[in-house]
């Protein structure tokens, strides 16, 4: 955006020359500091959601929706705990943490680009991604009754069952 300015002078009078580059210069320097966009900012406060690059390179808004992707069997985390199987090497280990796993859902529900945002046992991420890759079809996001693709964030979280702990009692001596 290019910035056309024009300011009068008056030379007649010294003061009033003085006040004219004052509020010329300020009025620039208003127009350079709140007029004039970053290039590195949305496009206006009007833009809905954030436009992102998926792997395959094409452009796809996946940050905003109306309204959000529901799962079909009702909570999602009662499913993930009935089909989550811990892994045995971290069970051995007593290894537990929370998995935070990101992923796509598709117009048609499926889910897609499933990672690991945060997790730290390579086993329970493991668990974590076949656990979500094996969800059944969601019902898509919406935007403008139109289902579109929408990022989605889950943690699952591990934690091994406590073990009972036994009292023994001395022997008694007689």
């Amino acid at each position: 955006m290019q910035i056309y300015f024009a300011c009068k002078f008056h030379f007649t009078q010294t003061g009033s020359t003085m006040k004219t580059l004052l509020f010329c210069s300020l009025m620039i320097l208003s127009l350079m500091f709140f007029g004039c966009k970053p290039k590195h900012s949305p496009e206006s406060k009007s833009e809905i959601g954030r436009q992102t690059h998926n792997k395959i390179g094409t452009l796809n808004n996946i940050d905003a929706v109306e309204l959000s992707p529901v799962f079909p069997e009702g909570d999602v985390d009662a499913y993930i705990q009935q089909h989550i199987h811990y892994p045995s090497i971290a069970r051995e280990r007593k290894k537990e943490g929370r998995v935070i796993v990101q992923f796509v859902i598709n117009r048609d529900g499926s889910i897609c680009n499933v990672e690991v945002i945060r997790g730290g046992i390579p086993e329970l991420n493991e668990e974590a991604i076949r656990v979500v890759k094996s969800m059944p079809k969601w019902k898509p996001a919406f935007l403008i009754n139109t289902p579109v693709r929408c990022r989605y964030v889950l943690a699952i979280t591990f934690k091994l069952p406590p073990t009972p702990v036994t009292f023994r009692c001395p022997a008694e001596t007689k």
